[in-house]
């Protein structure tokens, strides 16, 4: 089963005709979904990053080098 990354059901503003327009999360729910995907993100650039590299097995330095290097980049 998945997590559940919403606790709350969202709130959604709506235009007179009744389409969502906008959405309403609470802050606190809403910066731990930022987190989670600002995680997979970078999870998948230093996963990139990793397979550039022909080698099975690199140093621990080495692969926190290489997610630093990842972020700088955006």
């Amino acid at each position: 089963m998945k997590p559940k990354l919403y606790p709350q059901k969202p709130q959604y503003i709506v235009d007179d005709q009744g389409k969502r327009k906008g959405v309403i999360f609470d802050i606190h729910h809403f910066e731990k979904f930022l987190e989670e995907v600002e995680d997979l993100y970078f999870g998948t650039l230093a996963e990139k990053e990793f397979n550039k590299y022909s080698k099975a097995t690199m140093k621990h330095d080495d692969v926190k080098k290489l997610i630093k290097t990842a972020k700088r980049k955006n």
